[in-house]
């Protein structure tokens, strides 16, 4: 069967004299809104998914295919160095250095552009998948946003090697022509729909989505590009490929709607990595853990979240029925945003961390979010104290990572005229009723008996020789006193009698007498 075509002949392999695709039986333009799409392809996503996690590099390949046929589907810049290419039979491969080989997971490939979508919505709230290695999103509403598409791009580009991946990119009105622009890896912008046909023109038609028999009937007539298809009639197309590829061209042009389905954001964040080799140190894990926080952060900007808690597992093991976990927690002192600050806590931790047996995947899990206006997480006129603030935070939380979660809090008083019980511990960071310091704030009572800043976590005995009490010798009792009782309505009432004293050395110290017993102690420091 021929194709036929208006006033011209296909000779040989090539199309003469025909009338351009768009003057063959007009369309009526659709009335769509303008978009602007990007494009996000990942031409090494087999290869990356497996590697991002690696703190140092080892020849590595990808391989597909069984048994004798098995060949490198790609391979990292140190086995590309020692002669390994692409195509190159196994057997040849292993001939030339010593090759981690890896095998293509297409779940984990699944999984990971999952990820790339939650990770991206931190740019659009209109994200979706593109086959098997690409990622779409819908940015015209968002250039403000980034200071115009250079700024968007930068970020996206700085966002993209900070989880792990490389990317080629393009910008085009339509998702399909922002597609295959990029699979091509022209890197080309086009801003205006009238801009489509002169920039997808040279493309060659194997970056289309056609079967073996349409690509073949295409090579036949001798098209080698889009813009030869779009110069052939749409009547004999249409009979020789499909209906389809007429659509098909229609929304590349943006003659026809091209409607996507968007990806939504979870609810929960929860993500994994695989480590391509057992990793026996915990400080070795560090490059790994960041790449799951930079996806954590582009998780929690897409939905103006922060967190306080997250929950890691050390998956050990090799064999999926002997996997062990070991976990671990990250907490934070108040609800936190920026990967940075959870780096910084995780490097302390893992820094302790003990592993229980080698280390051959990690996941990281958070559920308890805190919901904040804006993504952008500051304030218009309190900059400073903000910033001072969040640096308090990471200082608190690092003490805190390094010496425990007992071993820094904060103090605020409590209303209990017993001294032991005037206090009470809480987060350094809680706003709370702050304890008096300042003389002037003081009421006459209290400047006429003033109260020390430590205390003993006990009271002391202290031995009295003619009721004077000795502390390193004998103590010198001021005449003022202060007399406290209280607890009457619980198991522990007190009747005291406070003094301040001075050792022989100078210093002030706190005691009292009991009005019973007529016991004294030791119950403070003022210096």
């Amino acid at each position: 069967m021929q194709l036929a075509i208006e006033q011209g002949q296909v000779q040989g392999s090539r199309v003469a004299a025909l009338k351009p695709f768009s003057q063959h039986k007009p369309q009526p333009q659709i009335e769509t809104k303008k978009e602007l799409w990007l494009h996000l392809h990942f031409p090494h996503l087999p290869l990356e998914v497996r590697l991002r996690g690696a703190a140092h590099e080892r020849p590595c390949i990808v391989v597909n295919g069984e048994g004798t046929k098995r060949r490198v589907l790609l391979c990292n810049a140190k086995a590309a160095s020692a002669g390994v290419r692409i195509g190159m039979a196994l057997s040849a491969a292993h001939a030339l250095t010593e090759l981690v080989v890896l095998e293509r997971d297409l779940t984990a490939e699944h999984r990971a552009l999952e990820k790339l979508c939650a990770w991206a919505m931190q740019f659009s709230p209109r994200v979706i998948t593109v086959g098997d290695d690409g990622v779409a999103l819908e940015i015209k509403g968002s250039l403000k946003l980034f200071s115009g598409l250079d700024g968007l791009l930068n970020q996206m580009k700085r966002g993209i090697r900070s989880v792990g991946y490389r990317a080629e990119f393009a910008v085009a009105p339509t998702p399909l022509a922002a597609q295959f622009l990029a699979q091509a890896r022209q890197r080309t912008i086009v801003e205006k729909q009238t801009d489509i046909m002169k920039s997808v023109a040279e493309l060659n038609v194997h970056v289309m989505p056609l079967t073996q028999a349409q690509h073949d009937a295409l090579k036949s007539i001798g098209v080698r590009t889009i813009g030869e298809c779009l110069r052939l009639p749409r009547a004999g197309l249409s009979r020789r490929l499909s209906p389809a590829f007429i659509k098909l061209l229609d929304q590349l042009t943006g003659r026809e709607a091209d409607p996507r389905t968007p990806y939504e954001l979870p609810k929960c964040f929860e993500s994994s990595l695989e480590l391509p080799w057992q990793v026996t140190n915990s400080l070795a894990l560090a490059t790994a853990c960041e790449r799951l926080l930079h996806e954590l952060a582009g998780f929690l900007r897409a939905g103006c979240l922060q967190t306080r808690r997250l929950h890691w597992r050390l998956i050990n093991g090799e064999k999926r029925g002997e996997q062990r976990m070991q976990s671990f927690r990250l907490a934070c002192s108040e609800p936190q945003h920026q990967p940075e600050h959870f780096l910084t806590l995780l490097r302390e931790q893992l820094s302790k961390l003990t592993l229980e047996a080698p280390v051959c995947g990690i996941e990281i899990f958070a559920n308890e979010f805190t919901r904040v206006a804006t993504s952008g997480l500051t304030d218009l006129f309190e900059r400073t104290p903000l910033a001072r603030r969040e640096s308090e935070a990471l200082f608190f939380d690092r003490l805190s990572s390094r010496y425990g979660d007992r071993a820094i809090h904060g103090l605020t008083v409590n209303s209990d005229h017993r001294p032991e019980r005037s206090w009470r511990a809480e987060s350094p960071l809680k706003k709370g009723a702050p304890p008096v310091v300042d003389n002037a704030h003081l009421s006459p009572h209290e400047r006429r008996d003033p109260k020390p800043l430590w205390l003993t976590n006990q009271p002391i005995p202290l031995p009295a020789k003619k009721e004077r009490p000795y502390f390193k010798g004998p103590l010198s009792i001021s005449k003022q006193r202060q007399r406290i009782e209280s607890g009457w309505w619980e198991d522990t009432p007190i009747a005291r009698d406070y003094y301040m004293a001075k050792t022989r050395m100078g210093s002030r110290v706190w005691v009292y007498r009991e009005l019973e017993k007529k016991q004294w102690f030791l119950h403070g420091f003022f210096d």
